[in-house]
Order: structure tokens, then C-alpha cells, then sequence
């Protein structure tokens, strides 16, 4: 229901763009599909998670997270205010999205009509247990204790009833049942599924009104990072993303390969850039580039061309087994657990979504290839290495020998016995 929607409103942005010349006001109308069609994109990732926390079967899986950038994804698309501060912290990406998005969903549905003034609000106050909570302005320097605080307003609808104040720390009260015939996913979560997910994830959800105000907060206990910890550290001997490399991708959409082209070259304008997958001649000769030149592979997973059905993994796992030793990324329209599972145990380095834009996927790009080569240089290097032993400092007959190495962040060596 909601995906469909997503859809009729997209198109009906793009038909109102092409009637530009017949008197229709157009302004930000492409901008307006394109918010769209993003958020339709993220309803289909978190359709799935929801089909779990209905289910009662969703894992919370905390990640590092750009909270500003988290909550400006959020509000995309969205007629809702946004105030968040610059911080990285541990979140679960996919409980905070669904359960949030319900609440506002409900805002404005349930809110004022003429004007619900939906505004959402993230707070990160660090704990401790020597003084009250104190609200962080600022970035951290270091990883410390925090509670994230998100809290949705909205005006009431005066006709209604006041809200009745609602807590996932009280028991969970059954919620009247739908018709049999109703879709699980048409009307949201609702209260009582919020209340499982937010238990399961270890947050905190309240709903209550003061005045004409709706509150919705959504709360929990995590911890701040510093900004760099997003990104990988440089390291002596690592180079970024080069972009004088080779970086192939195989897609049979067309649109996808344009679309993938003009960004990558954009990012590395030095890049030697090349997409594959018009058609089944195409698909081999994308594995012979890989074979001879590739640096980074980039493949869709679900690919058919010429009446065949073909998979990224599969491709990948014989571009593994024939030597390539590059880095890879599987891009797909489905992202769980099972997806990334066998993205990763075909050869693939990283598993990205297609709701991810392009931007984004090729900066996160530059982080996993950074992880990629870090891992590389770690197997390469020698655990340690035997030290000389100054010719002056000499031992008696009897002394036992001893191992001197030179550890590199281990805890065992191994190497030639000297005597101390």
C-alpha cells in the first residue's frame, strides 16, 4: 500500500515536469519524484524488517552512524522540521527508521490537518555517574557514554480526543485487532508491535500530549565516537581509492550503468571507468576485464540479458576461483542478512543496497576499499620480527635461551633462541 503510493506520487511529480510548457507551476518538482522515489526505496529495505519485528524475530544489529546524516536521510522527502547535532554514535539503523517513521506517519495523519507542524528533534546527552546528564554541543574526542534522545512533535487535532499516555516500560496492553482482511503492514507498526521492537533493541518509546503538543520520544543508552571513526584511519602504506584505477561494474540497467558512470567519474575524474551488461556478450566480456585489469568490480546481483537469469555471486565466485584478487561489491535491491551473507561468501568485500544514492555508496566505496587494503597489508606483514642483540651483552652457559621478537599489537612470537 505505502510502496504503491510512493510510486503514484513519483509519477504524478514527473507527469506535472513534462507539462512545464502548458501553464503548470513544475518548480521542484524532479527534486520533489527523486524524495520520493528515495523514501520508496528505503520502504522496501525496511519492509523486510518489518516483516521480522511483526514476526517477532528481528535482532537489533547496532552500527556506527552519522546521526546527522541518519536523521537528514530520515526527513527527506518528508514535510517535517529537522534539529540534529554533528555526532557519530552506536545505533540500530533499522529499529530507530521503522519506529520512527510510524510516529510520524501518525503525526500527521492523526495531527492537526491544516497545519501539524511535525518537527523532529535528536539530542545526545552524555551519561555519568558522578553528575547529571550533560547535552554535547559538539563533536567527542573520544568514545564515551551517551543517550541518544529523539523526539517527534506534532499539533494535536482539536477535535480528538486527547492522546492517552503511553510507555513501552509498562506492560504491553493488546491493541484492538484489525479486520482479518487488512494488510499487516498497511496501517504501520502500530503501538503494540513499537513496543516489542523497542524492548527487543533495548529503547525506550513514550507517547503523551501537554497542551495541543503531541510528544513521541524515542530514547536508549549507546555511545558517542569520535567524527573519524566512521572512516577508517590512514595508514602508513595504504593508498585511498586511486583514482587513476580501473573500476568495472556490470548492470544490465542501463540507467543504472549512466547513473554509475557520470558518479564514479565525478568522484575519480581520473578514473578509468567502464560499465558492462547491455548483453550476454557483454557479461563475458566484463569478466575478461576483471580478469586482466580490474581494480574494483562493482556487480549487481540480480542481472538478465538475453532471456538468461544471471547472479553477481555466481559471476564473482568464478572470477575468484579463475585469480581475481581485487576488490569487490555486490549491489542489490535486497539487503538482508541472507543477501549480505552470500554477497560476501562469493568472494565480495561489501554488500551495498540499491536505496543507498550513489554518492553515498561511492564515498562508503572509499571506507570498505581502505578495510579492504588495511586487511591486506595486516596479512602481508611479518607478526614480528627477531631484534639483534647487542655483541657486548654476552650470557653464561647455563643462562636458558630466550625468544626476542618484536610484536606488532599480538601476544605470542616465535623466531631463533638467543641467549640474553
Amino acid at each position: 500500500h505505502i510502496l504503491k503510493n510512493t510510486m503514484a506520487d513519483a509519477i504524478a511529480c514527473i507527469e506535472m515536469f513534462c507539462q512545464r510548457n502548458k501553464g503548470v507551476d513544475t518548480d521542484g518538482m524532479l527534486t520533489k519524484a527523486s524524495d520520493i522515489l528515495f523514501r520508496g526505496m528505503w520502504w522496501c529495505k525496511l519492509r523486510e524488517a518489518v516483516l521480522r519485528m511483526v514476526a517477532g524475530q528481528y535482532e537489533s544489529e547496532p552500527e556506527v552512524v552519522n546521526l546527522h546524516q541518519f536523521a537528514e536521510d530520515f526527513v527527506r522527502g518528508r514535510d517535517v522540521e529537522l534539529e540534529c547535532p554533528l555526532h557519530v554514535v552506536m545505533l540500530d539503523p533499522m529499529a530507530c527508521n521503522v519506529i520512527l517513521d510510524n510516529a510520524v506517519t501518525n503525526a500527521t495523519r492523526h495531527g492537526c490537518q491544516t497545519n501539524p507542524e511535525v518537527k523532529l528533534t535528536a539530542r545526545v546527552s552524555e551519561q555519568s555517574h558522578n553528575a547529571d546528564a550533560a547535552m554535547i554541543d559538539s563533536p567527542v574526542e573520544s568514545e564515551i557514554p551517551v543517550e541518544v534522545r529523539f523526539t517527534i512533535t506534532n499539533r494535536a487535532d482539536s477535535s480528538s480526543p486527547a492522546v492517552k499516555r503511553w510507555s513501552t516500560q509498562q506492560p504491553n496492553e493488546p491493541q484492538q485487532s484489525k479486520s482479518p482482511n487488512s494488510p499487516v503492514l498497511s496501517d504501520g507498526l502500530g503501538l503494540s508491535h513499537i513496543w516489542m521492537v523497542a524492548n527487543r533493541a533495548e529503547m525506550v518509546a513514550e507517547l503523551s500530549q501537554n497542551g495541543d503538543k503531541v510528544h513521541f520520544e524515542l530514547y536508549f543508552q549507546t555511545t558517542a565516537l569520535p567524527p573519524e571513526t566512521s572512516l577508517l584511519p590512514q595508514r602508513a602504506g595504504i593508498v585511498s581509492l586511486s583514482p587513476r584505477w580501473e573500476v568495472l561494474g556490470l548492470d544490465d540497467s542501463g540507467i543504472a550503468r549512466k547513473s554509475l558512470v557520470m558518479n564514479l567519474e565525478k568522484a575519480l575524474p581520473d578514473a578509468n571507468v567502464q560499465m558492462y551488461g547491455k548483453d550476454a556478450a557483454e557479461v563475458e566480456e566484463f569478466e575478461r576485464a576483471a580478469l586482466e585489469r580490474a581494480d574494483v568490480i562493482i556487480l549487481d546481483q540480480n542481472i538478465d540479458v538475453d532471456g538468461q537469469e544471471l547472479y553477481g555471486s555466481t559471476i564473482l565466485t568464478k572470477l575468484r576461483k579463475r585469480g581475481y584478487r581485487g576488490f569487490a561489491c555486490v549491489r542489490s535491491g535486497n539487503s538482508a542478512q541472507a543477501d549480505k551473507e552470500l554477497s560476501l561468501k562469493s568472494g565480495a568485500q561489501w554488500h551495498v543496497g540499491k536505496e543507498v544514492p550513489i554518492p553515498e555508496m561511492i564515498r562508503q566505496l572509499r571506507r570498505e576499499y581502505d578495510a579492504f587494503m588495511l586487511k591486506q597489508e595486516n596479512e602481508s606483514r611479518p607478526l614480528f620480527e627477531a631484534q639483534s642483540i647487542p655483541s657486548s651483552l654476552t650470557a653464561a652457559d647455563d643462562d636458558p635461551p630466550t625468544r626476542v621478537c618484536q610484536f606488532d599489537g599480538t601476544s605470542s612470537c616465535s623466531g631463533e633462541a638467543v641467549r640474553p
